[in-house]
């Protein structure tokens, strides 16, 4: 006799990784060369990737955003769809909501979880806005004394696992 989970097929699921198409400077890869995301030829490019994207037919979509921001996801992508809502040219609405509106879904779902390499925790989202890498740098280092490559590498050195931290800087 077959129970349920063994008639119900296998669940296929598609991860995405872009790069942050609008940088907050909150990344530790910097692009070499400005980018506008906007522009006719990347919104042309945008409008492919949307197009393949649903060839795999998702029958959810989930964007880098904090969980405890669903709200405010959930208010913007429902302007969107009733054309209320302009978005900008990060990879969450260019890539996010374009791929879910186009597919009819009615729900995006926000699944980002900051990592932390230090004590206290901070909410780096918002002392990043505005900021350059370099600038939100200095904030870490004057207010709560944050060095991120000194506090990964020693994080690396507790796990045994220096190796793949020489090897992520080789690229």
């Amino acid at each position: 006799m077959s129970t349920d989970t063994e008639t119900q097929a296998a669940a296929h699921v598609m991860l995405l990784g872009t790069y942050h198409f609008q940088d907050a400077g909150l990344d530790w890869y910097k692009p070499q060369h400005d980018m506008n995301i906007l522009s006719n030829q990347r919104q042309q490019e945008i409008h492919e990737v949307v197009s393949l994207l649903t060839a795999f037919e998702p029958t959810k979509i989930a964007v880098e955003r904090r969980t405890d921001r669903q709200d405010e996801l959930n208010h913007e992508y429902l302007a969107y769809l009733q054309g209320d809502f302009t978005i900008p040219g990060n990879e969450v609405y260019q890539l996010g909501f374009r791929l879910a509106k186009h597919l009819g879904h009615q729900y995006i779902y926000s699944i980002d979880a900051w990592g932390r390499y230090y004590t206290p925790s901070i909410d780096l989202e918002p002392l990043g806005r505005g900021r350059t890498t370099k600038e939100l740098n200095q904030l870490l280092e004057e207010q709560f004394s944050f060095d991120a490559t000194g506090d990964i590498r020693q994080y690396a050195k507790q796990y045994n696992q220096e190796q793949l931290i020489t090897n992520w800087e080789k690229n």
